[in-house]
């Protein structure tokens, strides 16, 4: 039983990378929960929602800093592994833009510190968090960048023992400047959290054999092969600054309805979605993008979206029933007494979740075949303008939990949407 089973997961490409990549995500999402609840323990929910104000501003800045080219780089890179001339050039020109780019928001962010600091806390006290930002940000391109190219060679434990690395830097360095500098220290965490990681990832990379670290800092220029990438940064771009912007729109309407506890409760809930969906979801683009991207025959392509939908949408079903059974313990766990008001909204969540994921897995294809202009409507409607709609009509219907209801039905829509699509004669071409 044991040996049938150690020779399905070798031969099943899906589950090796769910294993590989599944593994570091989720010592990535087991780090970051543990940092949210130093920062429950030491600032409670007001320091939950200050971090969670400047991670949704970091995120904006991150995506500004890459270029949004990481799931573009991973596709061509994936897709001309037996044609090393062509796979180099895309490297090339991914890390000239990216280079470019990351200069560009370190220039803007630390230029402007005070005005950004109004914009997300109302002061400009925390301006030199923002400098901090700006000055590390190009490493966290540098980082993210590596870690696209290493998804595109399929360089699968590779880029497991550095992603679990990065995680465990980050959380004994959080940990010190959270119990020594409480807000502060928490607001820089989240600032330098994932830039700090690229001092690992070079590290690693320089003394594995399997690749050459110049092979990733080659300088080059070519329009075909930029323009080719700029279309998937084009929906990067639209698709991570989506979604923050929803959550600051949003957490801002929280804390000027009800207060900025119900905001620290809001976002903590947040976190714990986060958590569940990102394992899941990165898996997915390390295993379906590459995956697809080759292929032109339909009924493959469905098939082997039928196929993964079974493998993860059970696990996903799995994974929520337990987190709903064991909710209580959780908050606990991660924060402290003062968030179990959240526990009346987890049902909303995860039922969003689900719906979400599933959706989404219908989508990839889109993504795959780079059918750009339709992913960013779907993004542009579902994680902006349909989702803030929603939550102004169900919070003035329902109150705080409306907020909650109206993550269940954006994502209920969406999944509605991915469906039909699905069974379209259009589907997959």
């Amino acid at each position: 039983m044991i040996k049938q089973l150690s020779k399905y997961i070798r031969k099943t490409e899906f589950i090796k990378v769910f294993i590989g990549v599944g593994s570091a995500t989720f010592f990535k999402v087991l780090v970051g929960l543990i940092i949210t609840k130093l920062i429950a323990v030491f600032t409670g929910t007001a320091g939950i929602a200050l971090t969670s104000q400047l991670g949704s501003f970091l995120n904006i800045s991150q995506v500004a800093s890459t270029g949004g080219l990481s799931i573009g780089v991973t596709k061509y890179v994936a897709e001309n592994n037996e044609n090393t001339s062509k796979q180099q050039s895309y490297i090339k020109v991914a890390f000239t833009f990216l280079l470019c780019s990351s200069l560009f928001v370190f220039a803007i962010l630390t230029l402007f510190s005070k005005f950004w600091s109004i914009f997300i806390f109302n002061t400009s006290t925390y301006s030199n968090i923002i400098i901090i930002t700006g000055v590390f940000i190009p490493l966290y391109a540098i980082n993210n960048y590596i870690l696209a190219v290493l998804s595109g060679f399929k360089k699968y434990k590779l880029y497991t023992i550095i992603s679990i690395s990065n995680s465990f830097l980050g959380l004994f360095f959080a940990f010190g400047l959270v119990y020594f500098d409480n807000v502060r220290g928490a607001l820089i965490a989240t600032a330098l959290f994932q830039s700090i990681s690229a001092i690992s990832t070079l590290f690693i990379l320089r003394s594995n054999k399997s690749v050459r670290i110049e092979d990733f800092f080659d300088l080059g220029i070519e329009k075909g092969k930029l323009f080719s990438l700029l279309s998937f940064s084009t929906f990067t771009t639209v698709n991570l600054l989506c979604i923050p912007i929803a959550q600051l729109i949003i957490r801002s309407s929280i804390i000027k309805k009800y207060s900025i506890i119900d905001a620290g409760i809001w976002d903590g809930m947040l976190k714990i979605s986060f958590g569940i969906i990102v394992l899941l979801n990165t898996v997915m683009v390390a295993y379906i993008v590459p995956k697809l991207s080759k292929s032109s025959d339909v009924n493959y392509i469905k098939e082997e979206i039928i196929k993964t939908s079974r493998l993860v949408l059970g696990a996903m079903f799995i994974v929520c029933l337990l987190v709903f059974s064991l909710k209580n313990y959780i908050i606990i766990f991660l924060y402290s007494e003062s968030f179990l008001p959240m526990n009346d909204f987890f049902g909303y969540e995860l039922g969003g979740d689900f719906f979400r994921l599933a959706g989404w897995l219908f989508a990839c294809t889109l993504l795959a075949k780079a059918k750009i202009t339709q992913m960013i409507v779907l993004e542009l409607i579902f994680s902006l303008v349909l989702y803030v709609f929603l939550c102004y009509f169900f919070s003035n219907v329902f109150g705080i939990k409306g907020y909650y209801i109206a993550y269940l039905f954006n994502y209920i829509i969406y999944f509605i949407v991915m469906l039909i699509y699905f069974n379209h004669p259009s589907y997959g071409k």
